[in-house]
């Protein structure tokens, strides 16, 4: 593996490097944004259960990293790409850390309104929902 490696470094000049440096950056950040939007939706549709007002500022803050994205396609050399995805990825990862710091003791809330635990001595499972869904039976006449 490791002569691999070496074959394959020496094949790539600096700017076929930087090249796919930055396919490989513009990928990883869009998912990023992807990532932190879907967290950010679901947050707040929890929320949203509680009647707690929804995160907003923190849709702004993902916002503000948008038009940095394409920029990283072309930038001109490696340092200047190393500094972009600093002020992209750092602030995904702080509105990640703030949404589950904000949000950790209501989750439980929320799982609870969205599955509610059966009472004492209830069955778990589908076949106790199964009971509690048919109909009564008749008896002939």
């Amino acid at each position: 593996m490791h002569d691999l490696i070496l074959w394959l470094g020496a094949r790539f000049s600096p700017e076929q490097y930087l090249f796919w440096t930055r396919i490989q950056s513009v990928a990883w950040s869009c998912a990023d944004v992807l990532i932190v939007f879907l967290l950010l939706r679901i947050a707040n549709l929890g929320r949203a259960l509680l009647g707690v007002r929804p995160h907003r500022i923190s849709y702004a803050v993902l916002c503000v990293t948008l038009p940095l994205v394409p920029l990283l396609a072309v930038a001109p050399s490696g340092a200047v790409l190393f500094r972009l995805e600093l002020l992209i990825t750092l602030p995904h990862f702080l509105l990640v850390l703030y949404v589950i710091f904000a949000n950790i003791f209501r989750m439980p809330e929320v799982l609870g309104k969205l599955a509610p635990l059966p009472a004492q001595g209830e069955a778990l499972g589908p076949a106790s929902q199964k009971k509690d869904q048919q109909a009564p039976v008749e008896p002939m006449a």
